[in-house]
């Protein structure tokens, strides 16, 4: 009987003991829940703050390793710059699209193809007096093969797609004036007005930071 009465006691301490537990464990998520919604709601309402993201600082891009490389290696690596000739028309189109999709919704001074082309006059060579470079790899012995490369096919491939990546930098600078950190880089891209600020009643929503960036604002104060 005495033992029943132990065994009796020892629950009811351990069922005591183990109650508060369970109440502060109740407690905890209940704190932790409302922690994450006030999380939220700072978000939705665009006053999070910015979290700085460190940047890799790199100078130049480094070839030394280009003397360590087997010939073969290079001799496949060489041919395979050639491959994105295939997809130049598709960026074409994309770059035409993306151009008409800015003028139809009423962007003017837009910078065209050819202003990101060298000027002809400008190349240091030409057929007459191109030089050559004497290795193992016939074509690179040719001086078209250089006039090809280096006065067509990269100054032009460089040419489309500094305008493509200018022009999609405005299409997110109208569309979207929200900032991340890499936003101050679009300013290659930068518009009178964006969307947003069309509506006095949108602009009045932005965060007030995004309102007065000069990037897509050209009245903000300064």
């Amino acid at each position: 009987m005495k033992s029943s009465d132990d065994k009796a006691s020892r629950s009811r301490r351990n069922g005591s003991a183990a109650a508060p537990k369970s109440r502060r464990t109740r407690s905890a998520k209940r704190a932790n829940g409302s922690a994450k919604e006030g999380v939220r709601h700072t978000a939705r309402q665009g006053r999070a703050t910015p979290v700085a993201v460190p940047e890799v600082h790199r100078t130049r891009v480094s070839f030394e390793q280009f003397r360590n490389q087997p010939f073969w290696i290079q001799a496949i690596g060489v041919p395979l710059i050639y491959i994105p000739v295939l997809l130049l028309p598709f960026v074409i189109v994309a770059g035409l699209l993306t151009y008409w999709h800015l003028r139809l919704v009423g962007a003017r001074d837009l910078k065209g193809y050819r202003e990101f082309l060298p000027a002809k006059q400008s190349h240091r060579y030409d057929y007459a007096n191109q030089i050559t470079v004497g290795n193992r790899i016939p074509l690179m012995k040719r001086k078209a093969f250089w006039i090809f490369n280096c006065s067509v096919y990269c100054p032009h491939s460089v040419a489309l797609f500094r305008w493509m990546t200018y022009m999609i930098m405005i299409v997110e600078n109208w569309w979207c004036p929200f900032y991340h950190d890499k936003k101050p880089d679009y300013a290659t891209g930068a518009i009178d007005k964006s969307f947003w600020h069309m509506y006095r009643d949108s602009a009045e929503k932005m965060h007030p930071d995004d309102r007065e960036n000069p990037i897509w604002n050209r009245d903000a104060s300064q």
